[in-house]
């Protein structure tokens, strides 16, 4: 698997045709959203699960992940303050999912030790 985010890009680049027949395949085939979101999300979760986020830090880079009350509850604890201190200083309401996200790119925690 390919995790140099150099790369990932330079493939992405050459293969951005296929992507973009691959999505429009996607929207006109029989499987409801539903059912495709349920692929995607058993997929992510296989092909995540075997990647060191600390080799990358892309997505803490380039996007703003949603974190759910779990995630602000475990953030909070480990930075040792209360989860309304975290969400004041450091997060925005995502209001389309309703969960919150990063104030700020890149995530206010990265650090490149």
């Amino acid at each position: 698997m390919e995790i140099d985010i150099n790369k990932i890009r330079e493939l992405s680049k050459e293969r951005e045709k296929e992507n973009w027949q691959f999505r429009s395949f996607l929207k006109s085939c029989d499987k409801q959203s539903e059912e495709i979101d349920s692929i995607v999300n058993e997929l992510y979760r296989k092909i995540s699960s075997q990647i060191d986020c600390r080799t990358c830090a892309n997505c803490c880079r380039e996007i703003q992940p949603v974190l759910d009350q779990e995630d602000t509850v475990k953030l909070a604890e480990g930075l040792g303050i209360p989860s309304t201190e975290l969400k004041d200083q450091y997060l925005v309401m995502d209001w389309e999912s309703g969960e919150y996200t990063f104030n700020k790119i890149p995530c206010p925690f990265l650090r490149f030790d």
